[in-house]
Formats: C-alpha cells, sequence, structure tokens
C-alpha cells in the first residue's frame, strides 16, 4: 500500500468520553463530544485500498499508484476503502473526508457511498469497479496544493469496512492525495 494523503474526520456526540478515530493516508478521524468529561483518545487506520479507474482504459488498474485521480470527461472515479473499529455506536454529528489536492478544481468532486466493500486495490478496473450510491457530500472548489475538506456526516453509523468513490463534478481532471 503506498501512502495517500487523505483524512476523514468524524465528530460526534457522546456522554462519557471524546473519541478521536485518525485514518492516516487515505485517512479518517472521529471525534465525540462529551457531556462533561474533557478526556481524548486517539485511534489511528490506515487504509486498506485505494485506486482509481479509467473509462478510456475500462481494463486498466490503477492501484499500484501514488495518486489517485477524478474526472468528469473521460470518467475517471477513485475508490477509497477502510477497515474502521473504535467508534463503536457512537452517535455521530460530524464525519469531514480531508484530501490532498495536487492540481486545482473549479468546481469540485462529489464523494458517494459505495455498498459493495468486494473490491480490490490491484484488481479494480473500470469494467469490474462497484457501484457507487447516495452521495455523501461534494467539496468546494479549491486551488492546487492544499488540503480539502468535504463533509461526509452520513458515512459511519458503526465499526466495520468502508468504502467511498470520488467523482468528478466537470470535465477537468484532478489529481489527489499524494502531494507533489
Amino acid at each position: 500500500m503506498k501512502p495517500l494523503q487523505t483524512c476523514l474526520k468524524v465528530s460526534s456526540t457522546l456522554l462519557s468520553l471524546i473519541t478521536v478515530v485518525v485514518l492516516v493516508a487515505a485517512g479518517l478521524i472521529v471525534f465525540s463530544h462529551p457531556g462533561q468529561v474533557q478526556a481524548s483518545n486517539t485511534l489511528t487506520f490506515t487504509p486498506v485500498a485505494d485506486s482509481y479507474v479509467n473509462q478510456s482504459a475500462p481494463d486498466a488498474n490503477f492501484g499500484t499508484r501514488s495518486s489517485i485521480r477524478v474526472d468528469g470527461s473521460p470518467l475517471v472515479h477513485s475508490y477509497l476503502q477502510f477497515d474502521v473499529n473504535g467508534i463503536n455506536h457512537s452517535e455521530i454529528s460530524k464525519i469531514t473526508l480531508r484530501i490532498y489536492a495536487n492540481s486545482f478544481s473549479s468546481k469540485g468532486f462529489t464523494v458517494n457511498m459505495v455498498d459493495d466493500n468486494s473490491w480490490q486495490e490491484r484488481e479494480i478496473t473500470y469494467r469490474n469497479a462497484p457501484a457507487f450510491g447516495d452521495q455523501l457530500g461534494t467539496s468546494d472548489k479549491f486551488p492546487a496544493n492544499t488540503w480539502v475538506s468535504v463533509d461526509v456526516t452520513s458515512l459511519l453509523k458503526d465499526d466495520g469496512t468502508v468504502s467511498i468513490a470520488l467523482l468528478g463534478i466537470n470535465q477537468t481532471a484532478i489529481n489527489l492525495a499524494e502531494p507533489l
């Protein structure tokens, strides 16, 4: 697995403690707000898979690349997968995907749920990629060489394997995740 500069923050409301979950690389952070306790824990997860698929090369696999990409034409979608544990049925109030953008975008990208977690980083292609589902959030426009945050609050409800797809909004290619 290559390093992927992404982070997903999750804020939640708990009665007894603050929990922070960080996915370093393609990452996930969970914050819980306590009633009166100001304790803090940090759990770190690394991504189990990340890749992108390209309509122009429907049988090609890009799982060994050091960055991911999205584009509206031709269609290029990125897939990220995490194994999440330790949120323990928290009442999550906010989740934020944070990903590094090597290139600018005047429109941004969307983040969509992927229900099928059976895809493999070194096997996924445009032809065999799982369908993406409900849109979780949309980025704003952004400059190159910056971190981009997207509110994806409906992403997590519990521990387990989680997959998401990033989709381009317009016909401008976007390079994400590995600072150049």
